[in-house]
């Protein structure tokens, strides 16, 4: 009895090789994107926040330089945005990762 659990301790400790794939359920795809969505709403609904009050104007060829022309900044909520994205980005390298993607 021993030997037996020696053994399954053994094989349960045993790091599989990088190599092989691992099957990922539906569910925990399924679970991994909403989470992921999820993060992504409350980075986007962050950033609105931090950057909703600023008025920009356009210049250049095609409007494509945008100028600050009044804002409410602050270091907190630009550490808050880029904070929430950063950790969507993570998120999102780590699903990536999991897929074998990168």
């Amino acid at each position: 009895m021993n030997m037996m659990l020696k053994s399954a301790d053994l094989a349960s400790s045993t790091p599989i090789a990088e190599n092989r794939r691992q099957p990922i359920s539906p569910l925990d795809l399924e679970s991994d994107l909403s989470e992921l969505v999820q993060m992504a709403r409350i980075a986007s609904l962050t950033v609105f926040e931090v950057v909703g009050d600023t008025e920009f104007t356009r210049s250049g060829s095609d409007g494509q330089v945008f100028e600050v022309v009044s804002h409410d900044l602050t270091p907190d909520g630009v550490a808050r945005a880029l904070f929430a994205v950063g950790h969507v980005e993570d998120m999102i390298r780590a699903f990536q990762k999991k897929l074998n993607l990168d």
